[in-house]
This record gives C-alpha cells, structure tokens and sequence, in this order.
C-alpha cells in the first residue's frame, strides 16, 4: 500500500489499494495531487492491467467510503474532484479489468465508447443536476432511456414516461441528456449537443 500525503487547506491521504500479493502492488499508486481554487485533479497508474477501469473512492474518515467515480480505459488516468475547503479527505481506488459500460470520464480520440460508425462520432452522456459536476458517459446503451433505467439511481426501473419528464422538458427537470461530438475526417472540432423538447436553460 502506497500512502501519499499532502496538506494544504485540507489534509488528504491517498491510497491505492491492490490485490494481496498480486503484481499490480509495485505498479499501480497514485502519482499526484493537484490543487485547484476549487477541488483537486487526482493522478495514478495502472499496469499490468489489460484494458483498465478504475473504481475511484473517496471518504472523509477512512471509515465511510462512497464512490466518486468509475474511469474507463485508465493507464495512467487523471480525474478532477471539486471539494470544499474543510476537513480531510482520503481517496483510493481499486482496478479492475475490462471497459465496462458507463464512466464518468472520457479520451479525446479513440475513445471505446464512440460511435465511430456515425458520420460524426459520438458519446452519449447524463448530468444530473443535483450534481453538476458529474458527468455520466454511456458505453453500451443505444438510448438514453435504456442507460439511465439500468444504471443512473435513484432513477433505476423508472418507465418511459417519467424519463422524459425528467430528461427532456424543464418542468420538473432533474437531468440533462446529450452527446459529446468527437472530431473526425469531417470535422477537427468538438461539440455538445443537448437533448430536449424545450430550450434548456443558460444556467445549467
């Protein structure tokens, strides 16, 4: 176990936790903290991993540990954590392998959750806008609807119905759905497009 340490308006400890005796032990650890005015960008590497997904945890007494986010093909991997400004924060992660279906971060090229096969490449995204700063990027899910019931709580199960009251009309809104628009031979820009049946609002 890899502890590293760093203290400035709040004391954080990161550990990486790896299989006992596995080879991951000497190779896979958090590498960097990096604070900003307004949370922290956590680096770490993963080795000997094919095809890594990173479970990333975070908890205020190393008791209670909720998780913070999942990344998906992450050798080496970075991933921003907005925080306040009192009290520790500890963070570790565990590894497994394989893409899994959803992640709260993507590449900017060659992402294996794109639909390359479109004239523009695509991810399919959810924000929920009780957390704003979370991005949920779907990998296997060729709706939004069929992403959100199955993995998305406390919004699991919900039928057709109230998904769109809640996706797609800002009365009772609680999510935001859309595509991060990848570049391509067509195109070298990005985009975000956003889906809704009425005009979403400039402060989301």
């Amino acid at each position: 176990m890899k502890v590293f340490t760093v203290r400035a308006l709040i004391s954080m400890i990161l550990v990486c936790l790896c299989q006992t005796g596995s080879s991951l032990f000497a190779s896979t650890a958090f590498t960097e903290l990096e604070r900003t005015e307004d949370g922290v960008v956590l680096h770490g590497t993963v080795t000997n991993v094919v095809e890594p997904f990173v479970f990333l945890y975070e908890s205020p007494d190393l008791v209670t540990w909720r998780e913070a986010a999942r990344l998906h093909n992450a050798s080496p991997f970075q991933y921003f954590l907005p925080i306040d400004s009192t009290g520790d924060r500890f963070f570790r992660f565990d590894v497994s392998s394989g893409p899994g279906d959803w992640s709260n971060q993507i590449a900017v090229y060659s992402d294996p959750y794109a639909a390359y096969s479109a004239e523009l490449p695509y991810v399919k995204f959810v924000i929920k806008l009780d957390q704003p700063d979370k991005v949920y990027f779907s990998g296997n899910y060729l709706f939004h609807y069929d992403f959100v019931t199955a993995r998305i709580e406390p919004f699991i199960g919900i039928p057709r119905d109230a998904f769109d009251n809640i996706a797609r009309h800002n009365a009772g809104r609680q999510l935001l759905v859309g595509a991060v628009l990848l570049p391509s031979e067509r195109s070298s820009e990005f985009g975000i497009q956003l889906e809704s049946e009425t005009p979403c609002r400039r402060s989301w």
